[in-house]
């Protein structure tokens, strides 16, 4: 007796069904969005820059590399684009900031806005400007020597700009507004209570900061500034493209 072989019928390959659509467009979404919120969260992140705050350390339209792992990694804290914040934690594996650096914050009066300063002084230091001299511990945050006075189109004024080497080696420049009604500057002296920070913008005259809105917390700290990856003059017409992109600041490194 021969036994017949049973042919094999092609399984007809079932249609996709609308739920099983929305779900894989979903998960195509979502995958790449988790991966990118935790690299944001986590190791570097990019910054634009709107204001002249930190001129010209960093300019306005320079866009910033922020290192976010230094500080200790975290989990997301906010949904991109729709920027819902979520609940997160910070890893113990990173270190503090240190006076002098340049961190990217979360504003404390307003979470979902993020700050660019330097940070002058940390926990337990005691600050104190006099005559526009800014001291720490009762010694000045640097030697500070006079650069130059020039027009700045942006901002329609006279500038005078400093440089300043700090006793750790960082060497930055400030500037003032160059005005012959101009008050020098005092503040303090006050210590800073734990965990929080002192900032400032480099552009002293033009900057809101500590000096006006109190301390930033060490959990508002996210990164340090590292670099300026891209940078364009914002007050310049799309007609002068060519223009716009500041060539020589692609790559500068920020201290």
């Amino acid at each position: 007796m021969q036994w017949r072989k049973k042919s094999k019928k092609k399984e007809k390959e079932k249609p996709a069904t609308l739920l099983g659509k929305i779900k894989e467009y979903t998960m195509a979404i979502l995958v790449p969005l988790g991966i990118v919120m935790v690299l944001q969260a986590s190791i570097v992140k990019a910054y634009h820059v709107p204001t002249g705050s930190m001129r010209t350390t960093i300019e306005i339209g320079d866009n910033l590399i922020v290192n976010r792992f230094i500080y200790g990694p975290r989990t997301p804290d906010m949904v991109p684009v729709v920027n819902i914040q979520l609940p997160h934690f910070v890893f113990p594996l990173g270190r503090d900031p240190k006076a002098g650096e340049i961190i990217v914050f979360k504003y404390p009066l307003d979470p979902s806005t993020e700050y660019v300063k330097r940070c002058l002084a940390a926990p337990g230091q005691t600050i104190e400007i006099k005559n526009d001299i800014v001291y720490i511990d009762g010694k000045p945050e640097g030697e500070k020597k006079f650069l130059k006075r020039e027009y700045d189109p942006e901002e329609q004024r006279y500038i005078k700009i400093y440089e300043v080497t700090r006793p750790d080696g960082i060497v930055h420049q400030i500037r003032y507004v160059d005005d012959a009604s101009r008050v020098p500057q005092n503040w303090g002296p006050k210590k800073l209570p734990e965990n929080e920070y002192f900032v400032m913008g480099d552009n002293r005259d033009n900057s809101a900061d500590s000096r006006y809105w109190g301390y930033v917390p060490r959990e508002n700290i996210h990164g340090k500034a590292l670099l300026v990856y891209f940078s364009w003059k914002k007050y310049l017409p799309l007609s002068k493209i060519a223009s716009k992109i500041r060539w020589g600041r692609i790559g500068t490194l920020l201290e």
